[in-house]
């Protein structure tokens, strides 16, 4: 074989290596044959010999010279496409079926890429393709070329890399026979291996598509937009319905789909007459010849991701375990339980709104079904508290001494503590408590009596009233009375205070006891009986829980005892009298001046009694009545107890009338003169 020869049998086997992966192809024929190479010159549609137009090398061998005829190659007979560039090959070389090592050695994606070429060229499509059987054949050999040496692609569009094969024959415009068969060996490579845009050609590479919730079920639209999906027949799977029309592929599905289905299809390209046979010996150019039919597959994957829903349940009295709630959706109706911590999960739910629905408990305020979204792929969340029914409460606060404002109440009960006071009116008004039992306790000021705290009960939609009094502590008062005349009896008094005023009588032992007085000062007065002297209230401090005591002596009004001591002799000095009267006995003298002074005598009747010396006349006691404020005079005059005198005056002339005599004696001198008688008669004579 010539350059030529040995240039397009290379080209033409380089061509088949161009399959994609997904091709089967046939295993090498393991006959073991022989087969006998022979050429034939390559002509166009005119006639002309096919020619290089410029030179063409690979890996240092030149595949054709420019001037150089382009052969066609045969095994037997048959067509046959060289698959080592520039390598050589004579007419009547002997090659071995099925023993290439060229070929072993390119690789499977090569061998496929090859095996399409074939089917899309010459061998597999010959009746499709334009220009004569020549131009035909030597389009299929310079693809095949490329694929062998690497200028094309073995997947995706199969683009050329290097156009050094097919610029070496068509180059200036040359051979357009072979470019036109050529450009549509080309395009009918990827039009054959075409499969639906949304698919891919391997399980591995292909894309997972999720599917759209609605209505409680799952549905997803593909469109294909390489218009191939008509000749690919995806079948129903996994749960997945799947309807064609046109090139729109409609999936639907009931459930959740957790795990990716896959969904396949694959359509079928016969081969040639005869399938693809690698001819080879270890010092000569291999070829190939003929090509398999291929099944050409096409991937996807879908899932249905459900979502989930978690409904978490808070109460304000802490109850949440066992709470239930029924769950709706489309095509979903499920009643649930809410675990100890309050909460449950559903899962696998088909995205869609779902209404959640409490079950009714009188204790709480009524909720509202709530409405949620749940997403594929996520979980949605909703939450649930429930409010109690709640109630007020009242605290009504008064008070001894009436202040009842700024008061401070602590009021606790299960979760609950407020210190709150008082307003100006003494009420505290609390309101959204939750029924139940609470205690309400007062913080007592010092000067009130201790107060228990009190217990009350809330219930819902209600005001419960508490009261508190404030009792001050209080202290007693004790009067006690006295008096000079001894009468405490029936003694009236007046003690008042803030707020009281109360008039009371001493007992018969003069006293006088009140109790139950809020601390504080008072004024106590008397009553007082003329008699007496005046008493000035008095005022007195009554402590908590102690008695003050305050007295009131009846001090009467005094009057005074004056005696005037006279006597004949003139003797009044340290003359002893005895006063008497009520309780009262007293003995004093008379002063130089013959007087004694008595005083805060008490009114009344006394007795005054002089203790008479012999040489007087007996003197009988005198009474005398004392009055207050003045005083009582008693006059005693000391009389002697007397004797006579006679003077007889006789005279020798018998003149006796008018004959004065003066006679003396002690505090005693007197003159008279004798009667006709010649007599005086003196009486009162002081012994």
């Amino acid at each position: 074989m010539n350059k030529s020869i040995e240039r397009i049998s290379a080209v033409m086997l380089a061509f088949m290596t161009l399959l994609s992966s997904i091709f089967v192809v046939p295993a090498n024929a393991a006959t073991g044959d022989k087969v006998t190479i022979s050429f034939n010159y390559c002509y166009d549609t005119n006639g002309n010999l096919i020619k290089y137009q410029q030179t063409t090398v690979n890996d240092g061998y030149t595949v054709g010279s420019a001037g150089d005829d382009l052969l066609i190659t045969y095994v037997d007979g048959r067509e046959a496409y060289c698959i080592q560039p520039g390598h050589s090959l004579f007419a009547g070389d002997q090659l071995t079926e099925g023993s290439s090592s060229a070929w072993n050695s390119l690789g499977t994606a090569k061998q496929n890429t090859i095996n399409l070429a074939l089917l899309c060229g010459k061998p597999g499509s010959g009746s499709t393709l334009p220009g004569n059987a020549d131009e035909k054949w030597a389009a299929t050999q310079l693809i095949v070329w490329e694929i062998v040496s690497g200028c094309r692609e073995t997947s995706g569009s199969y683009n050329c890399t290097n156009t050094k094969y097919i610029n070496g024959i068509t180059a200036g415009g040359a051979n357009s026979g072979v470019k036109s068969a050529y450009n549509q060996i080309v395009s009918n490579m990827q039009t054959m291996k075409k499969i639906p845009s949304f698919a891919a050609d391997s399980t591995g590479s292909s894309k997972t598509y999720e599917m759209n919730a609605s209505g409680g079920s799952y549905s997803l639209t593909l469109t294909d937009n390489n218009s191939v999906l008509g000749r690919f027949d995806f079948k129903s799977t996994g749960g997945v319905n799947v309807s064609i029309s046109g090139n729109k592929l409609t999936l639907t599905a009931k459930s959740p789909i957790n795990n990716a289905v896959v969904l396949s299809a694959s359509k079928s390209v016969s081969g040639a007459s005869a399938s693809l046979i690698a001819y080879g010996d270890s010092g000569l150019q291999d070829v190939v010849s003929g090509a398999s039919g291929i099944n050409v597959n096409a991937y996807f994957k879908v899932k249905a991701t459900p979502g989930s829903l978690k409904l978490v349940k808070t109460s304000e009295d802490g109850k949440v375990s066992g709470i239930e709630f029924t769950v709706k959706g489309t095509n979903y109706n499920e009643t649930v339980k809410t675990n100890s911590k309050g909460e449950f999960t559903l899962s696998d739910l088909v995205p869609g709104t779902y209404t959640v629905t409490e079950k009714e408990d009188s204790r709480y305020e009524k909720q509202s079904p709530k409405t949620v979204k749940v997403e594929s792929g996520k979980t949605a969340s909703v939450s649930f508290k429930n409010t109690l029914r709640t109630g007020g409460l009242k605290i009504i606060k008064t008070s001894d001494d009436g202040i009842v404002a700024d008061i401070e109440f602590t009021v606790t009960g299960k979760d609950y503590s407020k210190t709150a006071k008082s307003d100006k009116n003494g009420e505290i008004h609390l309101a959204d408590l939750i029924p139940g039992k609470y205690t309400v306790t007062e913080k007592v000021d010092a000067r009130y009596e201790a107060q228990a705290p009190q217990t009350v009960t809330v219930e819902a939609d209600k005001t419960a009233t508490v009261k508190f009094k404030n009792t001050l502590r209080k202290g007693s008062l004790k009067i006690i009375k006295t008096s000079d005349d001894g009468i405490v009896a029936d003694i009236e008094f007046t003690v008042t205070g803030k707020d009281y005023s109360k008039t009371v009588k001493s007992d018969k032992n003069g006293e006088i006891h009140l109790a139950d007085l809020i601390p504080g000062i008072y004024t106590v007065t008397e009553k007082v009986d003329a008699r007496y002297e005046a008493q000035a209230p008095q005022t007195v401090t009554v402590e908590a829980d102690k008695t003050a005591t305050v007295k009131f002596k009846n001090t009467l009004r005094k009057g005074g005892l004056k005696i005037i001591k006279t006597s004949d002799d003139g003797i009044v000095a340290d003359i002893e009298f005895t006063v008497t009267g009520k309780d009262y006995s007293k003995t004093a003298k008379s002063d130089k001046n013959g007087e004694i002074h008595l005083a805060d005598l008490i009114p009344g009747t006394y007795t005054v009694t002089e203790k008479v010396d012999a040489r007087y006349e007996t003197q009988a006691p005198k009474t005398v009545t004392v009055e207050a404020d003045k005083t009582a005079t008693v006059k005693f005059k000391n009389t002697l107890r007397k004797g006579g005198l006679q003077i007889i005056k006789t005279s020798d002339d018998g003149i006796v009338a008018n004959i004065e005599f003066t006679v003396k004696g002690t505090n005693y001198n007197k003159t008279a003169k004798s009667n006709s008688k010649g007599e005086i008669l003196l009486s009162d004579l002081c012994k």
